[in-house]
């Protein structure tokens, strides 16, 4: 199970464990972004201190209906007790997981400043 917190701006906020592309670990507060269908987004920053490489650019279609192609990473995370590794773009001024990451997993969020956040396994 995955916990986190609701935050002053009413965002659904989880903390990750990723590992970067020389082994070394970090622990990332993610925006949980029921909109998006990938698995995860990251800062071009993040990204570059995690020293990943581009793994290819892809298409990315924005709220705004126009399209875009961004950089995408490979990236190993920590998800609920098991390392999984997943395609991350690097977009925006957050890190955010998608419903891809999400798929099979129930998410329950009391939407109030300091609300819980569960993550778990579907049943």
């Amino acid at each position: 199970m995955i916990e986190g917190m609701v935050n002053s701006s009413i965002e659904a906020v989880a903390s990750l464990l990723l590992e970067g592309g020389n082994g070394q670990f970090r622990e990332v507060d993610f925006v949980i972004d029921t909109g998006f269908n990938g698995y995860m987004t990251l800062t071009t920053t993040l990204a570059l201190e995690l020293g990943l490489e581009v793994y290819e650019l892809i298409p990315m279609d924005l709220a705004d209906g126009s399209r875009t192609f961004i950089p995408s990473y490979e990236v190993n995370v920590n998800w609920d007790g098991s390392v999984r590794r997943v395609e991350a773009g690097a977009l925006g001024d957050f890190p955010t997981i998608g419903m891809s990451l999400l798929e099979g997993y129930d998410l329950m969020i009391q939407v109030r400043e300091g609300g819980r956040i569960l993550i778990r396994a579907g049943v």
